[in-house]
């Protein structure tokens, strides 16, 4: 499911992304994931959720 029309994110990219203060919880991304989200959806960049994740945790 897409949520933003132009960098084509799913809800896993938006949770991971859109909330760069407060990191949503490891619940959340449970759900997500328990919900069927496909964890290897790729954007407009062809980068996941999980490309995402690593390269901000690299960035710290």
């Amino acid at each position: 499911m897409e949520v933003t029309p132009v960098e084509h994110w799913n809800w896993l990219h938006k949770a991971l992304l859109g909330f760069e203060s407060n990191k949503p919880s490891s619940d959340v991304i449970n759900y997500l994931i328990n919900k069927g989200i496909d964890i290897n959806a790729q954007d407009i960049y062809g980068m996941t959720p999980l490309h995402y994740e690593v390269k901000m945790l690299r960035q710290r």
